[in-house]
């Protein structure tokens, strides 16, 4: 996994809301007013849409610093989560947890939403490092779960020359 997934991926969910048919960071209201601090390893180019992001809500301090380490399964399934809740206005109650290695609210509640599946044998794997295949399934399942119309097909070849490689494909 590269290294910078971790620092733009806050980017991609501020710009992804600015996006038809998400034009919605106008609607949105502000989470957070005062600016944030970023360490170092931010680059210069991104904090503007860094504190966007934090300002919305679709981002949280515990991830806005070490940019060049590779994000958590952990981290983005609270991102993704963060997003949904923004996109619906909706807030989630955690029950039990059906993972034997994490108790994280955030987690139980994707779960509960069927955004996360976990890793298998009731784990999740909270402190793996995500794959861009699991980025997309929990991006595509938390925005069809707000819009439940959002069109499903996968009838379209992909431009990955890794694409055989792709878990169910």
């Amino acid at each position: 996994m590269k290294a910078w997934l971790k620092r733009v991926l806050t980017c991609l969910l501020a710009v992804l809301l600015s996006l038809p048919p998400f034009g919605l960071l106008g609607m949105l209201p502000s989470a957070h007013a005062e600016p944030i601090i970023l360490d170092s390893s931010a680059s210069d180019w991104a904090a503007a849409e860094l504190q966007l992001a934090y300002n919305y809500g679709l981002t949280y301090p515990d991830i806005l610093t070490d940019f060049a380490r590779p994000i958590t399964r952990e981290e983005f399934c609270v991102i993704v989560l963060l997003l949904y809740q923004k996109l619906t206005g909706q807030a989630v109650e955690a029950t039990s947890s059906p993972f034997s290695d994490t108790s994280n609210p955030e987690i139980i509640k994707a779960y509960q939403l069927g955004i996360v599946k976990g890793t298998g044998e009731g784990k999740f794997s909270p402190a793996l490092s995500i794959t861009r295949q699991e980025i997309a399934t929990m991006i595509f399942r938390a925005l069809q779960k707000a819009f439940p119309s959002l069109i499903s097909s996968t009838e379209r070849s992909l431009p990955f020359s890794d694409q055989d490689q792709i878990a169910g494909s």
